[in-house]
């Protein structure tokens, strides 16, 4: 095992409809990004300790299952959003979801984040990361890193197909999975022999345990007009601020901004240095006018469209309520 920062790529092309109010379909095809807007919570600096909750955050992230199209943007382009989807899963009147498409990996909504599949059977690195360990998803778009996820290891399972067989079935959730998270998980046959690791991120309310450090998605409010990029961070700006909190300067190489796919590992000696590349990122990230979003939900509706399952109505994560069991 080891403390590790991983620049993650994966595919950056956008989900894209201009049909305003209709279901976008489960993605059957290759892996990309949606412009995401749901309720959630969020914090506007490493100095809050309480967070607070929106309605409507803006984020992009990967979300496979179908979506409904709730923005259409006139300017959206290569760089800007063309439109933002709710997420959303269709219960059948067996009580069900049935998958009809690929898998959504990382996923960043619930109470923690997960990652637990995409590369791993590539990249063995992928299946060893210890706690405190750092992964940056983005894409390349134009040639520059551009982020959506920052994913803080809290623990793995490994094997854990083995170990808590994922129920696609099951509405109720598990000591590690969200409702229905089996069928999120997507079409997709796994290895008999798969060695696969699960691993849980630390959400805002466990930072205390991990160096201050928690998972987040870089976010926005008030979108509805017009959507946002994300959030570009080069080596060279993530450098110059490591260096600034550290005696002893090294020329890291954390993110290679020409990467077109695959990761980049980079091993971090212990957690308080994990802490340090952890708070750059997120002020870097800060400073360019995003938030730090969390507790996301997503919809699950049954057969007549009423929703019956909603996070923020089943965690205790409300605003005079807030506890670290969220």
């Amino acid at each position: 095992m080891a403390i590790l920062f991983v620049q993650f790529l994966h595919p950056g092309s956008e989900h894209i409809s201009s049909k305003q109010g209709t279901i976008y379909p489960w993605n059957k095809g290759n892996h990309k990004r949606k412009f995401i807007v749901t309720s959630g919570y969020y914090v506007k600096s490493l100095k809050e300790q309480s967070p607070t909750s929106a309605e409507e955050l803006y984020f992009w992230g990967e979300w496979e299952p179908t979506s409904k199209i709730i923005d259409v943007y006139k300017n959206g382009s290569n760089i800007l959003p063309h439109c933002s989807h709710s997420p959303f899963l269709q219960v059948q009147k067996s009580g069900n979801v049935v998958c009809q498409g690929i898998n959504t990996d990382p996923f960043v909504f619930n109470n923690h984040f997960l990652y637990g599949l995409c590369r791993q059977m590539k990249y063995k690195s992928l299946r060893t990361l210890d706690s405190s360990s750092i992964i940056l998803f983005g894409s390349n778009k134009k040639s520059s890193f551009v982020v959506d996820t920052v994913f803080v290891v809290k623990k793995g399972e490994m094997n854990y197909l083995n170990k808590e067989p994922i129920d696609s079935n099951n509405c109720c959730q598990t000591s590690m999975y969200p409702p229905y998270y089996g069928a999120i998980m997507g079409k997709y046959k796994m290895p008999d022999s798969s060695k696969l690791t699960m691993y849980e991120g630390v959400n805002f309310y466990e930072r205390e345990q991990y160096q201050e450090m928690f998972s987040y998605v870089p976010c926005k409010l008030g979108c509805k007009n017009s959507g946002f990029a994300r959030v570009e961070i080069t080596n060279e700006e993530l450098n110059s601020k490591i260096s600034s909190k550290i005696k002893n300067k090294t020329d890291y190489k954390l993110i290679n901004d020409n990467l077109n796919q695959g990761i980049r590992n980079t091993p971090l000696n212990n957690p308080s240095l994990a802490q340090i590349v952890w708070e750059s990122v997120t002020e870097i990230i800060l400073s360019k006018g995003y938030y730090l979003g969390f507790c996301l939900d997503y919809k699950i509706k049954n057969s007549v469209g009423i929703q019956i399952f909603n996070k923020s109505n089943n965690c205790g994560c409300k605003p005079s309520n807030h506890n670290k069991s969220c």
